[in-house]
């Protein structure tokens, strides 16, 4: 199960076009697809990756990305909490 509420919360405080743009693959409308939906599992990683890691796969995705650290760059997983947020 995803964190909606987390999704939402930076999809609106980044911009959703913002994120199709860093995203480099995907629309407008499919942002607001998965603020809605969820992100797709073969968007977790991507989805993450525009925006900056302040959300990890484990948070977007825990079924698929077990453990906190799962799917983050080696240089981030230091800086990330166990809820996935950056402190």
């Amino acid at each position: 199960m995803q964190n909606a509420a987390i999704i939402k919360s930076l999809v609106m405080r980044v911009g959703p076009v913002e994120i199709a743009r860093r995203h480099g693959g995907v629309t407008y409308q499919a942002v607001q697809r998965w603020v809605a939906k969820g992100v797709p599992p073969k968007q977790v990683i991507n989805f993450c990756k525009a925006l900056d890691w302040e959300i990890t796969p484990h948070a977007v995705n825990p079924d698929m990305y077990p453990r906190p650290t799962d799917g983050m760059p080696k240089m981030k997983q230091k800086k990330q909490s166990s809820h996935g947020r950056e402190v």
